[in-house]
């Protein structure tokens, strides 16, 4: 005669051998639909973010970054953030419309046109005898207006050169507007944002190590920069700059080449 009890034992434990395998199961397929990180050539398809030089890319499948040498992907209208403190290298076609405060160890403005009446202290600068003009600003603190055409400046400086001759005096000011340069360059300025959009060319991260390329539709803001930015208008990129930047954020189908 079976023994009832026994055989309430046996079914207790098929239907906990079932359970556990169907918890099983269902933890496996869970681990198999989520995101998986970039080793080697393997992908992430996570949150929007570079990390340690590592693409990342929307969230499917499809837009997957591949790392490895000559691979590609395109950002697809997502927004990407880039660790902080990454240097960065730009080349475009355009200058980009910079309004901003900021402060520079030194400033370079080449011009011929001498329609802008600089003020320094309040007094008009002299420069009519001259025919080009190589001006250079040392220890800027202020307000900066720059695009493709014009600069502009409000501010204070420690220093200025007209052509090689030094002008200081403790305090001195320096304005003007609408500046026609033909090049103008800073090193070690500081901007709390750098946008660019409207334009064509490339950016460089990790020491070249991953190009971007832009067109027109793409924007790209820096923030928290530091470093040299040159517009020279007989060039072909108009504008360039070597920085680093505490963010950055794209925007736009934007394609990306790792070396």
């Amino acid at each position: 005669m079976a023994d009832p009890e026994k055989g309430s034992n046996v079914k207790f434990m098929v239907i906990t051998i079932a359970v556990v395998v169907l918890i099983l199961g269902g933890l496996f397929f869970w681990f198999m639909g989520k995101d998986t990180w970039v080793t080697g050539a393997s992908t992430f398809n996570g949150e929007n973010a570079i990390a340690t030089g590592t693409p990342v890319v929307g969230s499917n499948t499809e837009n997957s970054a591949v790392a490895g040498s000559g691979s590609t992907f395109a950002s697809d209208d997502a927004s990407t953030s880039i660790v902080p403190g990454m240097s960065t290298k730009i080349a475009i076609s355009t200058v980009p419309v910079i309004k901003r405060d900021t402060q520079a160890e030194d400033m370079r403005i080449k011009f011929s046109n001498l329609n802008t009446n600089i003020k320094v202290n309040k007094e008009s600068l002299q420069l009519d005898s001259l025919n080009n003009v190589d001006l250079q600003v040392h220890g800027f603190v202020g307000s900066m207006l720059l695009n493709e055409k014009t600069v502009s400046l409000s501010g204070k400086v420690s220093r200025l050169q007209v052509n090689g001759v030094v002008l200081s005096s403790e305090g001195m000011q320096i304005s003007f507007e609408g500046l026609d340069y033909e090049y103008f360059g800073a090193d070690g300025i500081m901007l709390e944002q750098l946008n660019l959009a409207g334009t064509q060319g490339e950016f460089s991260l990790l020491g070249g190590k991953v190009a971007y390329s832009l067109d027109a539709k793409d924007k790209v803001t820096f923030g928290q920069v530091f470093g040299n930015l040159a517009a020279d208008k007989s060039a072909k990129n108009s504008f360039s700059a070597d920085l680093t930047a505490q963010n950055v954020a794209t925007a736009g189908s934007i394609n990306a080449v790792f070396s």
